[in-house]
C-alpha cells in the first residue's frame, strides 16, 4: 500500500487531484460509447498480418497442453506468449466457429476490443485510487 501512496503523492505534487478525475459513472458511459463504436465498425476491421499465425500457435499450444501432440516443441515461435490467444480460441470453440473464418476473425476482433476497453477502465480505476491516497 505504501507504493500506492508514494505514486499518489507524486501525482499530487504535479497538481493532479482526484476531484479532477471524472466519476466512475462517466467512465462507464465513455466505455459504453467505445463499445458501441467498436460494434458499429466491426465489419470494417482489417486483418493483421499475424492473426492466422497467432491462432495457429494457440491451436498448437492447446494440443500440446492436452497431450495430443508435440508439434509446439518444434515451432520456432514456441516462446511467443499465448496467454491472450488461448482464451480467444476457447471462446471460438464454445461458440462453434471452427469452420467459419469470417466469424472467427470477427469474434477475435470484438473480444480484443472489449479487452482493450476493460484495460482502459481498470487503468482509470487505478489512477483514481492513486490520486485519492487510499
Amino acid at each position: 500500500m505504501r507504493g500506492y501512496l508514494r505514486v499518489g503523492a507524486l501525482l499530487g505534487a504535479f497538481g493532479f487531484r482526484v476531484s479532477q478525475v471524472p466519476h466512475p459513472v462517466w467512465a462507464l458511459a465513455v466505455c459504453a460509447v467505445f463499445i458501441a463504436v467498436g460494434a458499429a465498425v466491426l465489419d470494417d476491421y482489417g486483418v493483421s498480418w499475424d492473426e492466422f499465425s497467432q491462432r495457429a500457435l494457440a491451436l498448437e499450444t492447446v494440443s500440446y497442453v492436452l497431450g495430443q501432440n508435440d508439434e509446439l516443441l518444434k515451432d520456432h515461435d514456441k516462446f511467443y506468449g499465448t496467454t491472450f490467444e488461448m482464451p480467444l480460441l476457447i471462446v471460438e470453440r464454445a461458440l462453434g466457429l471452427q469452420d467459419d473464418t469470417r466469424a472467427i476473425l470477427l469474434s477475435r476482433h470484438i473480444l480484443s476490443h472489449l479487452f482493450f476497453i476493460a484495460g482502459g477502465f481498470f487503468c482509470y480505476l487505478l489512477i483514481r485510487r492513486l490520486l485519492s491516497g487510499d
